[in-house]
């Protein structure tokens, strides 16, 4: 299958588990969280789709589904291939990151973000620490090795 015929059949609590394992799956689940708030916070925006497929697939939003542009889409793709062909999740953390989905989509998860829309990681970008521009001069949420702004 290609990649776009693999995201046509993922639902939001699969794009939503899947964005968080390929983003956030080494910060614990307060990063996991925190990830999964942003999107949900995109979703509440008139700015972003309303649909967590919709806010995590936009271009160059969130690298991971960007094809030649992470590391992580090729693992991404195939975990997203097995659930789409009905295959067993075996990933403990993708397992974990489903449970999340579901909180984070029925709102019952907790916003420690203070209402952040966007967020990065210093220590992946280039070179490394470097603070990109829409984010100079703001008090970023610090969770994890990641750093949250409301835009």
């Amino acid at each position: 299958m290609t990649d776009s015929q693999i995201t046509a059949l993922l639902v939001d609590r699969s794009v939503l588990a899947l964005t968080l394992w390929a983003e956030a799956r080494d910060q614990g689940l307060d990063g996991l969280n925190a990830v999964g708030c942003v999107i949900r916070n995109r979703m509440a925006d008139p700015r972003w789709p309303d649909t967590a497929k919709g806010v995590c697939l936009q271009p160059k939003q969130f690298s991971c589904w960007n094809p030649g542009g992470d590391a992580n889409h090729a693992r991404l793709m195939a975990q997203a291939e097995r659930m789409v062909t009905g295959l067993p999740v075996t990933d403990p953390r993708l397992a974990e990151c489903l449970f999340l989905a579901d909180g984070l989509l029925s709102g019952v998860l907790i916003d420690r973000t203070k209402g952040s829309t966007n967020y990065w990681a210093p220590l992946a970008m280039i070179p490394a620490g470097r603070i990109p521009d829409w984010a100079k001069g703001k008090r970023p949420v610090t969770i994890g090795d990641h750093k949250f702004l409301k835009l």
